[in-house]
């Protein structure tokens, strides 16, 4: 599978994620992130990678089957993170398969370009809201 189809079966991913709240699961997250800011929600992020990922990784079906999952707060949470994920995932192979095309040129000129990539992906990533708008964030 090409570094393209990837990033198309990401955003695949993110739209199964968000079909996976309510509009009442949304507004919860929201009040959630409100209440926690910027700071608290990476931290929270960071102290919980490795669920995230799990999370990520598992078929809607086995999410379903998690019982830890289930509980409301942890579930939406969950959600978030790993729309964050897919979406950073996404952008970051068709980064990837952008650069791809670059081949052959310096080897300085394509530590500037991947660089630059980087400089443009994460902190507009960080920053957007994976769903339907208002950002609690903004």
């Amino acid at each position: 599978m090409s570094l393209a189809s990837y990033a198309s079966q990401c955003s695949g991913f993110l739209m199964e994620l968000a079909e996976s709240l309510t509009e009442a699961d949304l507004d919860a997250l929201r009040s959630d992130c409100e209440t926690l800011g910027l700071n608290g929600w990476a931290r929270w992020f960071d102290d919980n990678l490795d669920l995230v990922l799990d999370f990520v990784q598992a078929t809607p079906s086995a999410r379903r089957k998690k019982k830890s999952w289930q509980e409301p707060v942890l579930f939406r949470r969950l959600t978030l993170g790993a729309a964050y994920h897919v979406k950073l995932a996404g952008a970051m192979l068709r980064s990837a398969d952008l650069l791809s095309y670059r081949e052959g040129i310096s080897d300085r000129e394509m530590a500037r370009t991947a660089g630059q990539e980087c400089y443009d992906l994460v902190p507009e990533m960080l920053r957007r809201w994976p769903f339907e708008d208002p950002n609690p964030f903004a």
